[in-house]
């Protein structure tokens, strides 16, 4: 077995047509690769098969997109039970033996207290700056056949998750979590995800993601060094918390161990060597505005969830002019609306769809996207995830969430409403 170790900086993927994944620790050993299975066990049984948690089956085709080939049996966790092995409980649940029901608020980033503020980047912090005991990142060396664990923070755990999930697919084409129907879906289990390994890396079982309304202001009022941090030249200021977090991408071509060169991302256009979290909010003349309350309103009153092509090309879409590739909801002439409009303002990491999660924003900014989404929810209670061929195959509604370990369908998330997830929008 090789063993995990650490990178500089913090993790290094490979871009090529290999095997790549985020993998449980407990499943990288000669064993579980050998028998290419991950049913790890709880409290002495596979999946806690004892317990009534969960069983390990094995996934067939047509789940071929994903998971990776490391494995082709998993825990398939029953009731309120969740994870890789069933140990945690789903989101909407707490409790030894999951039957308590979970209630948090994600509330707006300017309103929270001293004390919240605090713990929100004391988590953060933590979440930066330690491994995951959890997961590891697996990767082919490009001279070598072997694997190689790699360890990751959990914070840089959920940068790479969305990296590879916006990465075109060999396999259907597009990607799995932007510019088709899962777009919401993908980013609500990803924000559900985060606040779970939070919290068990943490122990702060109150931990939440904040959202930033950005249809309150018309520039960023939350750069500020007391909350997200002022970037003055571009570069966040040294009083701010995040002023030394490094991005996962380098775009730097380095020399492995073993031989061979590997790269984290694709390079963006028009920029260079990235090393710190960058921003220079509404310096582009394209995107130098924010969405507006008369934008909300008019995605919120979009009756149709997708529509054809089911994709940026969509019209009268409420996925589509959420995402916002449907520019007539704009009056601003800008080059995108909503949901990427907000990206492109800051004019930095969190512009670039490879390496947007470094910043601690995106987080803030996808809760907003989120409760966007609950909202449409409400007023549209029976709406279905669309069925058409027009639809790339990593993001029909039976294809598995890439890269969600255990995986899970598209669909997964549709029909709950955020109470019955645990959390609401204050």
């Amino acid at each position: 077995m090789v063993q995990p170790r650490s990178v500089l900086p913090l993790l290094l993927l490979l871009l090529l047509a290999v095997t790549e994944a985020h993998i449980p620790r407990v499943c990288t050993t000669e064993l579980h690769r050998s028998l290419k299975r991950c049913c790890p066990d709880f409290e002495g049984s596979p999946c806690g098969l004892a317990q009534g948690r969960g069983e390990c089956v094995r996934f067939e085709a047509p789940f071929k997109i994903w998971p990776p080939p490391l494995y082709n049996e998993y825990c398939k966790c029953k009731g309120n039970f969740d994870t890789f092995d069933c140990s945690q409980c789903k989101p909407g649940f707490t409790g030894a033996n999951c039957t308590e029901p979970q209630h948090y608020v994600r509330k707006e980033i300017t309103s929270l207290t001293e004390e919240e503020r605090k713990r929100l980047y004391d988590d953060l912090q933590k979440a930066k700056h330690e491994y995951s005991e959890r997961y590891v990142i697996v990767t082919r060396e490009f001279n070598d056949t072997d694997l190689v664990f790699e360890n990751a923070t959990v914070y840089d755990l959920f940068v790479w998750m969305h990296y590879f999930a916006g990465r075109a697919a060999a396999e259907g084409g597009k990607n799995a979590a932007h510019q088709g129907p899962a777009f919401p879906f993908w980013h609500r289990y990803y924000l559900l995800f985060m606040e779970r390994e939070i919290r068990d890396l943490t122990g702060d079982k109150e931990f939440f993601i904040p959202y930033w309304d950005w249809t309150k202001t018309d520039h960023c009022n939350i750069c500020t060094n007391d909350l997200m941090g002022d970037s003055p030249g571009g570069n966040i200021s040294q009083e701010s918390a995040f002023s030394l977090w490094q991005t996962v991408c380098t775009y730097d071509d380095e020399i492995t161990p073993l031989g061979g060169y590997r790269r984290i991302c694709v390079k963006p256009e028009n920029d260079t060597h990235i090393k710190y979290i960058q921003r220079s909010p509404g310096e582009n003349s394209e995107s130098n505005a924010l969405p507006t309350i008369e934008d909300l309103k008019t995605v919120l009153d979009t009756e149709e969830y997708d529509t054809p092509p089911y994709n940026r090309h969509s019209k009268n879409s409420f996925r589509n002019r959420l995402e916002g590739f449907d520019l007539s909801i704009s009056s601003n002439n800008l080059s995108d609306a909503m949901h990427n409009l907000v990206h492109d303002y800051f004019n930095g990491t969190l512009s670039h769809v490879p390496i947007a999660a470094n910043d601690p924003i995106f987080m803030l900014h996808h809760a907003m996207i989120d409760k966007i989404l609950e909202e449409w929810l409400i007023k549209h209670p029976n709406m279905t995830y669309p069925i058409s061929d027009e639809i790339p195959p990593i993001q029909r509604a039976d294809s598995l969430m890439r890269p969600f370990f255990p995986p899970v369908r598209n669909d997964h998330l549709v029909g709950y409403t955020t109470k019955q997830l645990g959390y609401e929008y204050k």
